[in-house]
């Protein structure tokens, strides 16, 4: 039995869903034109790191979230799923994470996306858990903040080894994309580099367990 991490955008994806998840919820919360174009424009300077990844995010909670129930969000982020996400779902990728989950190993996504956005998710992948960046709630709204640190880069390793030991983290598996993910694929025992277009770097294109 082995720990493997997913990440979630461009990897178990063929494009970023941040995107498309803001437009739907904007259309569904009536939110202004003026809240889309500072989000779109928050969402450049993330791309050329004007913005660094936390303060997006902060950002985005704040215009997007902030002050709605949760139990609300919730409802449009699993509508969103149902709609929205089946298309860019890289298959070939869910269907190793199905097949490393069918061989007994623990799945966990580790995401810098929110925890409220992939919970969906443990209901219709076997998933063992999700380590993501973390929206606080109170009273059953949020509060437009995040809980600790956006789920990137260090950090992302940082939660592995608190929520599983070095030791543990050491010997697992990671499959992910993108350059906040290198920490972690370098300290696991087997980490794979995905591209969406290309299938994978250092590993098997078969769909069995790496």
């Amino acid at each position: 039995m082995r720990l493997v991490f997913f990440d979630f955008d461009g990897t178990l994806t063929t494009k970023d869903t941040i995107w498309p998840y803001l437009s739907f919820v904007c259309g569904r919360l009536g939110r202004s034109t003026g809240t889309r174009l500072s989000l779109s424009i928050d969402l450049l300077m993330l791309k050329f790191r004007v913005l660094s990844n936390h303060t997006f995010k902060e950002r985005l909670l704040k215009l997007l979230v902030r002050a709605e129930f949760e139990q609300n969000i919730a409802e449009l982020t699993r509508q969103f799923h149902l709609s929205q996400l089946q298309p860019i779902l890289n298959q070939s990728m869910v269907r190793l994470l199905v097949a490393h989950a069918a061989a007994g190993d623990q799945v966990y996504l580790v995401s810098s996306n929110f925890d409220f956005f992939l919970s969906p998710l443990q209901e219709r992948w076997p998933l063992k858990g999700i380590l993501a960046t973390q929206a606080e709630v109170l009273n059953g709204r949020f509060t437009g903040r995040i809980v600790g640190r956006a789920c990137d880069g260090e950090e992302k390793l940082a939660r592995v080894v608190a929520r599983f030991g070095e030791s543990s983290a050491r010997e697992a598996v990671a499959y992910a994309d993108g350059a906040g993910d290198s920490v972690l694929l370098e300290f696991v025992k087997k980490g794979h580099w995905v591209d969406a277009r290309r299938g994978m770097s250092g590993a098997s294109r078969s769909l069995g367990p790496a």
